[in-house]
Order: structure tokens, then sequence, then C-alpha cells
């Protein structure tokens, strides 16, 4: 199965099926409208599924969000229809700005079977996520 692809102005993302993974790459100044129009674009995405675990790549981008903004966006996740799907929400950060605002939005984030972090080494991401091999490693570094 091809992986799906997309991107617009401040952000890309890519679902690979063969992983059950999407990953999202962050970049420049992101608000609210952002997070909420990337999101809406994956859901239309005939390879999304809600089972999937997720990555986000904040390292390249200038978060311009507010307390309230990460809690409108944490709500906007908790109506998405999850069943009982377990799932890996991960951050990969750099700065302790995304590293702190990543915390956060993982805490508002009330769904019981969802397991988050944040990340500052994507080997270290995907260790956490039991796909440490080199090949994963490569096709992923090739995608941020």
């Amino acid at each position: 199965m091809e992986p799906s692809t997309s991107s617009a102005k401040h952000s890309r993302y890519h679902i690979l099926p063969e992983y059950k993974l999407i990953v999202e790459s962050l970049h420049g100044d992101i608000n609210l409208r952002n997070l909420c129009a990337l999101r809406r674009i994956q859901m239309r995405d005939p390879y999304f599924s809600t089972g999937y675990d997720s990555i986000t790549d904040l390292r390249n981008a200038t978060l311009d969000l507010s307390g309230d903004d990460l809690l409108r966006f944490a709500l906007q996740e908790d109506t998405l229809r999850y069943g009982n799907k377990t799932n890996k929400a991960l951050i990969l950060a750099e700065t302790p700005r995304q590293t702190a605002l990543g915390f956060i939005l993982l805490k508002k984030m009330n769904r019981t079977e969802l397991d988050g972090g944040v990340f500052s080494t994507l080997p270290g991401l995907l260790e956490y996520l039991n796909l440490s091999s080199e090949n994963v490693y490569r096709k992923l570094t090739a995608l941020f």
C-alpha cells in the first residue's frame, strides 16, 4: 500500500499504513487555525485511521498558541470517534516552549486510551514506538 501525503502552507503529513503511523511536520508560524485545518484535511484522507499512532514534528515551527487554543484543539480531538482503539500521540520538539506546549496539549487530551510523549530525538521516539530499525529511521528522516 502506498503512503498518503499532503502538504499545505504551514504543514505536511504522510500516512504510512505499513507502520500504522501518521507523520506530521509543522513549520513556520503555527496557530490554532493551522492545527485544526491540518486535522480536517487528514480526516478526509482515505488512508486516515484513528487507530494509527501519530508523530508531530514541531522542531521547525514557531507556536503561536495560548492555553485556551490548546484547550480548544484538545476538545476538538476529543470529538473524534476513536472507539476503544489505543494509540500513541508523540511530539518531536526542540525548544523549551515546544516541549512545554507539547506536554500541555497531551495533558489536555482526556482520552484514557491515548499514550503520549514529547521527545527531543527521532531515535528515542522510534524506540518508544518499537520501530527503531535503520530502515524506519531513514524513511522518517527523509519525510522531515
